[in-house]
């Protein structure tokens, strides 16, 4: 007979206990997005108390579908996605002595994408002024994505994100305000090209032009 049956004869046979309560838990709540054709893993927290020690827990599916190309290991879930989209099915942890199951929900898609607005900026620093640089608003097609900021050879210019990190889903905001400043001390007068690097991770690059232009007798 197949493990997998088994497994289910076993889930079906001992008590179930509710989830946090029981002496086994399945203490994993969400599992992190996955991209189709990325090689993914997500561990799985199983933990098991006193009132049932005997015999080690592992992993199955009791019903529902894992994306393609995907498998249940003792740990948690591996291997690479080859379908997108949203995935419903619920993993049980059984034992020789209880049994415990949770629903989940996985979401297969692409690479993050991440977007700038403005795409570009000219800096005009006037004599005698200090210039006044709107903020980049920082996004991308994942909510809630770290990020993060360079800008290779101009270390004159300052970069100061608000959160780090794009907006959650539901925000009102559209994009992570990145603060944009020109150091006291450079650059000379002169017309100066540079750019600004942002990068995440899975996600393509993303390069900001940026062009600062210094009025003679500015520094």
């Amino acid at each position: 007979m197949p493990v997998q049956r088994l497994s289910w004869i076993l889930l079906a046979l001992l008590p179930q206990p509710a989830i946090g309560h029981g002496p086994i838990d399945i203490q994993t709540e969400e599992l992190p997005r996955a991209i189709q054709g990325l090689e993914y893993s997500a561990g799985m927290r199983v933990t098991l108390d006193g009132r049932c020690p005997s015999g080690s827990v592992g992993l199955f599916l009791e019903n529902g579908s894992l994306p393609p190309g995907l498998r249940i290991t003792q740990q948690g879930l591996d291997r690479t996605p080859k379908q997108m989209g949203l995935f419903s099915f619920r993993i049980g942890s059984a034992n020789n002595c209880a049994a415990v199951s949770r629903q989940f929900e996985l979401l297969v898609t692409g690479r993050p994408i991440l977007r700038a607005f403005p795409e570009k900026l000219n800096l005009t620093i006037p004599a005698g002024h200090p210039p006044e640089i709107p903020p980049i608003l920082i996004s991308s097609s994942w909510p809630g994505l770290p990020y993060a900021l360079s800008a290779p050879g101009c270390l004159w210019l300052k970069l100061q994100p608000a959160t780090g990190a794009t907006p959650q889903e539901g925000s009102a905001f559209t994009g992570d305000p990145v603060t944009v400043a020109v150091q006291p001390e450079g650059p000379p007068p002169g017309v100066h090209p540079c750019s600004v690097l942002v990068t995440a991770r899975h996600a393509n690059s993303l390069t900001i032009p940026v062009t600062v232009t210094v009025a003679p007798g500015k520094l």
